[in-house]
């Protein structure tokens, strides 16, 4: 604090006194060697200096103990000291000169004066009284020194007040680190102010919502007998009051001093409470000043608190060491307010943790379950107390196969989707889908993990009910495919063998009918000629039939394939498309061996042949594009 005497700097004075004494002393031997000496001496002395007889009247006086009277010491003689210096009757209380009467020794005392002759001002005095005796070792006078040290006291006052001040802000911070989070901290924050700057005052402490732009009343101290008629004026009780806290008079707190408010209570109230009842609240309470201050972080406020001092209170004390308070209140505030957030968010989370469907457990670095919500507890069949005695381990059905995943979530990585299987109390084992991350601290070292299990053991017997049924129908499938494979083999036998009956048996019958009838025909039409027309119908019928014949042949076992290949015999395949139909079939063909495995042949010209058929009959597109081609072992 400004103006403060430094520890040296009293140790010089201490120094400088003792040195005093010595001249004292020095005096009072300079008294006894030389009257002349001792005057001038005395009279440069800065102490004030007086000779007295028994009854305390002035014998002699230096210069300095009229300084302040502007009169000569002569006009001192004959005048008792505390009759002229202090106005009184008898005595001044601890008078030394009166212990030097009573002992016959050297007193000495230090006087408070409340008001002193040529002096305005309450005042302190370094007394010492010498008495000089005779040679009957009577007392016949006695020397009076006394020194204003009214400004060294003030000094000392300041420095011990200081030092308690300084004490008090040492305990208030340790009060801070360690105060209760069931207690009321601003109401203990308003406490110790009044402790700083005197109970005729009247605390007020604010909040700030940022985020809402909110001032709420958090507590007000000092109020006692009022508070009915200040309830009354306002409507409600001041504790809990929120306003708006968009005003520009909030700025001027943010740097953490303190601001004399010279507008009254109206602009405390952020200029929402009325006038009138702003005035008859400043003449309930009998202000006399109003201070504002803002706790503040970073020139960020986040809180107010208003100082009300009542007339006849003096002016406000320790104005430094309050701002020093507040700015520790600054801190416990902040750190309360993220207190009671992280307490929210904690509620927030503990209802989602204990509400959730799915397993959610909590272990410390050495995989011991340190909490677990319902559904945890319902998952393995244990009480809380029962699970929270136990570890992973505890309750793996097979600790070895989950080692890795534990290791891994040791060293700082998440796992996600493992599936793995626990046992539960009752000897049940079940398959769990277990979601997990490593939990850190602020040095980012792994000191725990969180686990989300969901129990997905019926859809694990679901799943391999689904697979033994897929499996099931594969091979059924399979049966299928062998059987339906037998059944166009047996199919394309039979039409192999009709097709070949068609074409050797009857086609040859037909064939030889065609010759006999040409026969027949050249024979009779000019002998008959009707006959002949009939002979020529008949000859023409059975052109027809081999005609026929042929195509029947060809559509149950296309014998061209067995000569010519698939490509070319899916060529006049298109060509006699081409020929009987209005669609003109582009065919394009590219690395098509000449022959290859004739199922597969067959096949591709079945799947041509079908195709095309589908599209006479029911797409009747008149231009149809067809590429066949090989890539590696596939046609396309």
């Amino acid at each position: 604090m400004a103006g403060k005497p430094t520890y040296e700097e009293l140790e010089q004075r201490v120094k400088e006194l003792e040195k005093e004494a010595v001249g004292r002393k020095r005096v009072y031997e300079a008294l006894r060697d030389s009257e002349a000496q001792k005057k001038a001496i005395l009279d440069a002395s800065i102490d004030r200096i007086r000779l007295v007889d028994k009854d305390m009247k002035i014998i002699w006086a230096n210069k300095t103990s009229t300084m302040e009277d502007n009169i000569a010491p002569e006009d001192l003689y004959g005048k008792i000291c505390y009759e002229f210096f202090a106005d009184r009757d008898n005595p001044c209380v601890g008078c030394p000169t009166k212990k030097s009467l009573g002992t016959g020794n050297i007193e000495h005392s230090v006087m408070h004066q409340t008001k002193a002759k040529g002096i305005t001002v309450e005042t302190y005095w370094d007394n010492y009284c010498v008495p000089i005796k005779n040679e009957s070792d009577d007392i016949v006078h006695l020397i009076q020194i006394m020194r204003n040290i009214t400004e060294q006291r003030r000094a000392e006052e300041k420095e011990k007040e200081h030092h308690r001040n300084i004490e008090l802000l040492s305990k208030t911070a340790m009060k801070f680190v360690e105060f209760p989070a069931d207690k009321n901290i601003y109401n203990f924050i308003g406490e110790q102010l009044r402790e700083f700057i005197g109970k005729d005052s009247y605390i007020v402490i604010n909040t700030i919502d940022e985020e809402k732009s909110i001032l709420t009343t958090r507590a007000v101290l000092g109020i006692g007998k009022f508070t009915d008629k200040i309830v009354k004026l306002l409507g409600r009780h001041p504790v809990g009051m929120t306003l708006d806290a968009n005003d520009e008079n909030l700025s001027e707190l943010s740097d953490g001093k303190l601001h004399l408010n010279k507008e009254g209570l109206y602009v405390i109230f952020l200029k929402t409470v009325p006038k009138a009842v702003c005035n008859s609240l400043e003449k309930l309470l009998n202000i006399k000043k109003i201070y504002g201050i803002g706790f503040t972080k970073d020139n960020e406020l986040f809180g107010t608190i208003v100082i009300i001092l009542k007339e006849g209170a003096g002016e406000l004390k320790n104005k430094q060491i309050v701002e020093a308070f507040l700015k520790q209140a600054s801190i416990a505030v902040q750190k309360r307010q993220a207190e009671e957030a992280l307490q929210e968010s904690e509620e927030k989370y503990r209802g989602l943790f204990d509400e959730s469907i799915a397993a959610v457990y909590l272990f410390d670095e050495k995989k011991n379950f340190l909490d677990s919500n319902q559904a945890g507890l319902d998952l393995l069949g244990y009480s809380r107390e029962e699970l929270l005695s136990m570890s992973i381990p505890d309750v793996d059905a097979d600790p070895i196969v989950v080692l890795p995943a534990h290791e891994q979530l040791l060293s700082g990585d998440r796992i996600i989707n493992y599936e793995h299987k626990l046992k539960r109390k009752d000897g049940k084992v079940i398959t769990v889908l277990n979601n997990s991350r490593p939990l850190t601290n602020d040095d980012e070292q792994v000191v725990g993990m969180q686990s989300t299990l969901i129990d997905i053991t019926e859809r694990k017997r679901a799943e391999e009910t689904i697979k033994q049924a897929n499996e099931e129908l594969l091979r059924a499938h399979n049966q299928r495919k062998i059987l339906s494979k037998r059944l166009i083999d047996l199919l394309e036998k039979d039409r192999r063998q009709i097709a070949m009956e068609l074409h050797d048996h009857i086609g040859q019958i037909l064939a030889s009918l065609k010759i006999d009838l040409e026969l027949i025909h050249g024979q009779l039409k000019r002998a008959d000629p009707k006959l002949g027309d009939q002979i020529k119908g008949a000859q023409e019928k059975a052109v027809h039939a081999i005609k026929d014949v042929k195509s029947i042949s060809q559509g149950l076992r296309p014998g061209m394939i067995d000569a010519l290949g698939l490509a070319s015999s899916l060529r006049e395949l298109f060509n006699e498309v081409a020929r009987n139909t209005d669609t003109k079939v582009n065919f394009f063909s590219r690395r098509v061996p000449k022959r290859f495995d004739p199922e597969k042949e067959l096949a591709v010209f079945r799947i041509a042949q079908e195709a095309l058929t589908n599209i006479i009959k029911h797409a009747r597109a008149k231009n149809v594009f067809v590429n066949l081609v090989k890539k590696t072992r596939h046609f396309h």
